[in-house]
C-alpha cells in the first residue's frame, strides 16, 4: 500500500508537469488523452473509449473530465446489470453473494461518480479526483471477491476491468482540469500531489480501520492490519516529502 501511494505521488508529479502548459479553454490533443490514459490500468481501452466519443475532438480539460465521468458511469450502470441477472440466476451459493457484494460495490461506484459529476459542475476538481479514486476503490473491491474460488464464469470481471480504468482516467483527467493545477510551477504541481496523496492516505486508513472493526475473520483481520502499517508508512513518507 505504502509503494502504491507513492507511484501515485509520482505519477501525479509527472502528469501534471506534462500538463502544466495547458489551458482550461484550450481544446485538449490526442497526445493529453494519451497522457492521462497511460496512468490508467488499461491504456489501450482507455485511450479508444475517450477518442470515441464525439465530444473528445472540441472538448477542453473539463470537458475531458466530463467524458470521463459519463464513461465511468455508463461502464458502473453496465456492471450492474450483468451482475443483477447474475445474482437471479446464480445457483451456486458462494457465488451468488459474490456477485451481490459486488452489486453493492456497484451501487457505490455509481453514487460516486454521481458526485463527481456534482463536484465537476461546481468547479471542485479534488472533490472529481476523490470521487474517480472511490470508484475505483468500489470496482476493485469486486475484483478481490474473485481472488479465491468459485471464478466467475461470466464477463464481469471483464467489465470490472474497464470500469477500473474509466475511473483512473476521471481521476487524472480531474487533476488536469484544477486550475490551481494549470498555473502551477513545478513545485506547486508538486504541492498539489502530495495533499491529494495525503488524502488519500487518510481515507485509506479510515477504510481499512473499518474493515478491521467490521470483520469476522482472523486471516482477513491481520491481512487488514498489515494494510494498516503500510498505511501509516506512508502518511509518514508523505509527511517527509512536506518537509
Amino acid at each position: 500500500m505504502a509503494k502504491h501511494i507513492s507511484i501515485l505521488i509520482i505519477s501525479v508529479v509527472v502528469l501534471l508537469v506534462d500538463l502544466s502548459s495547458a489551458r482550461l479553454n484550450v481544446k485538449v490533443a490526442k497526445d493529453v488523452v494519451e497522457k492521462i490514459c497511460a496512468k490508467t490500468e488499461d491504456p489501450s481501452y482507455c485511450s479508444h473509449a475517450i477518442e470515441s466519443d464525439p465530444r473528445t475532438g472540441a472538448a477542453n480539460l473539463t470537458g475531458l473530465a466530463e467524458i470521463c465521468i459519463d464513461l465511468a458511469g455508463d461502464g458502473a450502470k453496465k456492471a450492474e446489470a450483468l451482475v443483477a441477472g447474475l445474482i437471479k440466476n446464480a445457483s451456486d451459493p458462494q457465488l451468488k453473494d459474490k456477485y451481490t457484494a459486488c452489486s453493492q460495490n456497484f451501487v457505490a461506484a455509481i453514487e460516486d461518480l454521481g458526485e463527481a459529476s456534482e463536484d465537476l459542475r461546481a468547479g471542485n476538481s479534488s472533490g472529481v479526483a476523490e470521487s474517480g479514486l472511490d470508484g475505483l476503490f468500489e470496482a476493485q473491491n469486486c475484483r478481490d471477491e474473485f481472488e479465491a474460488p468459485p471464478k466467475d464464469p461470466s464477463d464481469l470481471l471483464g467489465l470490472v476491468g474497464k470500469l477500473i480504468t474509466l475511473c483512473g482516467a476521471v481521476f487524472f483527467a480531474a487533476l488536469n482540469s484544477d486550475p490551481e493545477a494549470a498555473k502551477a510551477d513545478i513545485p506547486g504541481l508538486a504541492q498539489i500531489a502530495v495533499d491529494l496523496a495525503c488524502k488519500v492516505a487518510k481515507d485509506s486508513d479510515v477504510y481499512v480501520m473499518s474493515l478491521i472493526r467490521n470483520g469476522t475473520s482472523p486471516g482477513l483481520q491481520l491481512r487488514y492490519l498489515l494494510c494498516s502499517e503500510q498505511i501509516i508508512e506512508a502518511m509518514e513518507e508523505i509527511q517527509n516529502a512536506r518537509e
